[in-house]
This record gives structure tokens, sequence and C-alpha cells, in this order.
């Protein structure tokens, strides 16, 4: 009967096997390769002071806790890269508290590891703001830079009838609709931005900007943005008991002299114009002409970002959290006349 070996024997069979035997060397090897402190294949395992360990292709960053750095601030203009912005100052968070506000190209003195947000032009009346978001790092100079785009105050609103013919009164022309009561009518209009200005932030564009309808409910069953999303009406248009107001999204439009007219940038950016179509459904009781009351008023309203009053969050709409216009101005374009 044989006797069974004990743990001694076991362990002398093996360290046998691991001294002289090389396939049992590797697969030891194997097997524990990465484990209390031992370094898994392509990967370092050391990581003393202020560098980099790597525990089985996880770098972990150490720094020194006594070290300081500084954050330092500046922008310019997004579509004129040698203009610097002058017009607004720098907001500062860090670790979630509120630092303050800085002007361009100053600098203050952070901790490694903390978070930062900075939003640049935060308080700029010619510019749209940039949020930038990250960490500090563990020695140096974290610079928070970027382009800031300029308002358009005189974004232009063209809108075309059914032969092509401008029919916008407010730029002299005299050119009008032919509707019909009971009918479902489709103009072109054209939104279009001044050379390396934008209607609406582009690096922060939220939903996009708004095209507003302001029409006589009496007159109109609906008017809408042809494949468009419908918005809330922005609290500054304020349009009277007798009129119905339809708002949809438009995306933001930014001119950049880099960029061809009518790209599509983004979802929600266009470069240079943004071409669309109007959908005007009119009553059965539509009368043609109408009077004063029966003409059309629209509306373009753009985006910016802000930061809400008591929480700080930041909020990428038209208007902040108190219904204030955000952006830097609504468009009114003057009702055309039909025949």
């Amino acid at each position: 009967m044989a006797q069974k070996m004990n743990g001694w024997v076991i362990l002398i069979v093996a360290l046998l096997a691991y001294a002289f035997v090389t396939p049992f060397q590797g697969f030891v090897n194997n097997l524990f390769a990465g484990v209390g402190g031992g370094a898994a294949a392509g990967g370092t395992d050391t990581g003393t002071g202020t560098g980099t360990g790597d525990t089985g292709g996880q770098v972990i960053t150490i720094c020194d806790p006594s070290a300081k750095t500084t954050l330092t601030v500046s922008s310019w203009d997004l579509f004129a890269r040698n203009t610097e912005i002058t017009n607004g100052s720098h907001r500062i968070f860090v670790d979630d508290v509120d630092r303050g506000y800085l002007s361009e190209d100053g600098s203050l003195t952070v901790s490694p590891k903390q978070q930062y947000r900075v939003v640049l032009g935060e308080n700029s009346t010619s510019s749209y703001s940039v949020e930038k978001i990250g960490t500090v790092p563990c020695e140096g100079t974290v610079q928070v830079s970027g382009g800031l785009a300029t308002f358009d105050n005189s974004v232009s609103f063209t809108v075309f009838n059914e032969d092509g013919e401008t029919i916008q009164q407010a730029s002299g022309e005299t050119n009008t609709i032919d509707l019909s009561a009971n009918s479902i009518f489709t103009l072109p209009f054209k939104l279009t931005v001044t050379s390396k200005q934008s209607f609406g932030n582009p690096n922060h564009p939220g939903k996009g900007d708004i095209v507003c309808f302001a029409y006589n409910k009496s007159q109109y069953d609906e008017m809408k943005v042809d494949g468009a999303t419908a918005a809330p009406t922005p609290n500054q248009i304020s349009t009277g008991s007798t009129n119905e107001t339809s708002c949809w999204y438009v995306p933001v439009i930014q001119n950049s002299p880099d960029v061809v007219d009518g790209t599509k940038v983004s979802d929600l950016v266009v470069d240079g114009k943004y071409e669309g179509n109007i959908i005007i459904d009119t009553s059965a009781s539509y009368v043609d002409p109408g009077a004063i009351e029966g003409n059309l008023s629209i509306y373009a309203v753009d985006t910016d970002i802000d930061l809400h009053g008591d929480t700080l969050v930041t909020l990428f709409s038209p208007q902040d959290e108190q219904n204030n216009d955000l952006g830097s101005v609504t468009e009114q374009v003057e009702g055309f006349q039909r025949s």
C-alpha cells in the first residue's frame, strides 16, 4: 500500500522541478507575473517620487504634495488668431471654489491634482464665452486658453417667395407672397453671418439658435421651419394677444474665412449661412390681402453660455435662469406684405 506523500516531499519535488526543468520554470513565472510586486509583461514595476508607476498596464501618477503649479489664462479672436480679446475677464473655479476673475494673461497658483474650470471671456460684451475644464499637472505651468467668436449684431435674414424672389421688406424689396386660404406654402429663407463673426456660440451651441414666427392666429394654422425641432419661446419675444408664436431650433452660424460658406461644421453649427424652408399653413378664414396684423414677423435668437446665478452651474441656452437674454441681440425682420 503506497504511503501518502506529505507536504515536505511535495515541496522538495516542486523546487527540484523548478530548478532543473525549463518548461516548468516558464509555467511558474507566467502564473505569478505581476503579482506581489512582480512586473507584468510590457510594464515597469516601480514608480517613486514624482513619477509614474505601471501596475499591470494602469499608469498611476504620483505628485509631490508640496509642489505648486502656475495656471495662466489667455484668449484670442476665434477667426483672427493674432487678435487678442480685450473686452472681458476670465472666471476661475478651482475644486468647485469660485476664485473670481483674472484679466487677460493673468495667473494664479494652484496645487497638483486640483480640478479647474475656467470660463474665458465670461463677462465679455463683444465675444461668446468658452468653458475649459481640466486637472492641474504635477509641476510647471498649465495654460488655459481658447478662441472666442465675436458677436454678429447684423445677421441678415432673407425670405424668398416661391419664384425665388426676395420678399424681405426690411431690405427694400417689394416682391410679395401669393397666398390663399386653407393652403400650405413653402418659402425658402436664409440666415447669413458677417465674415469673422458668429450668430450663436460655436464652441457651446447648446441646442442651437432659435427662429421664431409671430403671426395672426386667425389667419394661419401653423408656421414652422421644415425639419426643425420645436423650441420654447424666449421670454424676450412678446407678440400680444392676437398673435401666435412658434419657435424652432436651427444651427449656430459662424463665419470663418477658412471654411467654405454653407459647410456643416457639426450637427449644431454651420459656416457662413444657414438655408432652410418656412412652411406656412393658412387658415380657412385667411383673407388676402390682409391688414397689417396679417403680416408675418420673424425673429432670430442666438445662444450662449452663462453661469446660473445661484448654483454657478453652466447653462447653454438663449436665456438664463431668470429668462434674461444671454446672446448678443434678437433680430426682428419687419413683416412682409402678401399680394
